[in-house]
């Protein structure tokens, strides 16, 4: 966290590490997560979907320190790995991102093919109004956080992190199955265009 905010990136200042490295005393954010603030003001998901895009756009362009784990798909910036509308606080300052637990040195799209993943595929049922609207929403979210990025380029990591995610004990049954519904038809279209 302290690396990437040294580099302008928006997180919350890390004050002290305790114990084994598990617990972490850093600036409280006073705010909602954005799944929060979606949540009271449905109409204004497409600005909640630029900044989630953006807050991609600035976290890739940073360039990752020898030190964190590297993925295997080659790439050299930061990737989070688990940014998604739950992961991102509204404080007076704007947006954090909080929970770097995933945070490696890899490829900008494999960071975007987990959040399109996370997005399109998680179950919601206990968040709310979107449990109600479910995967329809879901996928239509993503979409609008994918708009500025060039889908095709991310389409051969989905794959990988569709396995990845599937050996989570995290991650239910359903989730896995939604998610390698949407490599399949992503890959189709993909092949079909050429």
């Amino acid at each position: 966290m302290e690396a990437v905010r040294e580099q302008g990136y928006p997180v919350p200042a890390v004050h002290e590490v305790r114990a084994d490295g598990t617990e972490l005393v850093m600036d409280r954010v006073e705010g909602p997560t954005m799944l929060a603030a979606m949540s009271r003001a449905p109409w204004s998901v497409a600005r909640h979907a630029r900044v989630l895009g953006d807050l991609h756009r600035r976290l890739h362009t940073l360039g990752a320190p020898d030190w964190l784990q590297a993925l295997p798909d080659g790439g050299d910036c930061v990737v989070h790995l688990d940014l998604h509308p739950l992961n991102v606080l509204y404080g007076p300052s704007g947006p954090m991102v909080i929970d770097w637990t995933n945070a490696a040195r890899g490829a900008a799209e494999t960071d975007l093919a987990q959040t399109w993943l996370i997005l399109a595929a998680s179950d919601v049922a206990e968040f709310g109004r979107f449990a109600r609207v479910g995967r329809p929403f879901q996928r239509g979210f993503a979409t609008l956080v994918l708009r500025g990025f060039d889908r095709r380029s991310i389409v051969p990591f989905l794959r990988p992190v569709a396995d990845a995610r599937a050996r989570d004990r995290h991650v239910e049954p359903s989730e896995v199955a939604s998610m390698y519904r949407i490599v399949d038809r992503e890959e189709r279209r993909v092949a079909r265009r050429g």
